[in-house]
């Protein structure tokens, strides 16, 4: 994704952020209309589920879902954590407040641990939704 955010820069109109602002400081930016999570690592959806912010990530989801702000996650992992039943919980979580999870059929399929393909990401998917919601 790292060589395609001037095209989603150009989607915003905005620089896209990649870095942590101090929380005190307030933004100068609109608030958003729609956030995306993706790629979601097992950490991350299950911090965010539990309401924890140990990454900017995670903080800014953490924030969305507390504000109700429309939040699109997308996971990435393997079959061998999608299988761990926290991160089950975690999915209906989220789900169940009124995020929207892509993973599975129609997102994110996971793939047998060391057989993934970062570049086969389907980053589209996750805008797409985005466009959707936003």
């Amino acid at each position: 994704m790292e060589g395609r955010l001037p095209e989603l820069a150009a989607l915003t109109g905005r620089e896209v952020r990649t870095v942590h602002s101090v929380p005190w400081k307030r933004s100068d930016w609109p608030p958003a209309s729609v956030i995306v999570l993706a790629p979601g690592t097992l950490n991350t959806v299950n911090a965010v589920a539990l309401g924890l912010t140990p990454t900017w990530a995670a903080g800014v989801a953490v924030e969305a879902v507390g504000k109700r702000l429309p939040l699109v996650v997308m996971p990435c992992v393997n079959t061998g954590y999608g299988a761990h039943p926290q991160f089950a919980r975690s999915l209906d979580v989220l789900r169940g407040a009124g995020t929207r999870v892509l993973y599975g059929p129609g997102g994110f399929v996971p793939n047998e641990p060391g057989e993934g393909d970062p570049e086969a990401f389907p980053w589209e998917l996750a805008l797409e939704a985005a466009e959707e919601w936003g």
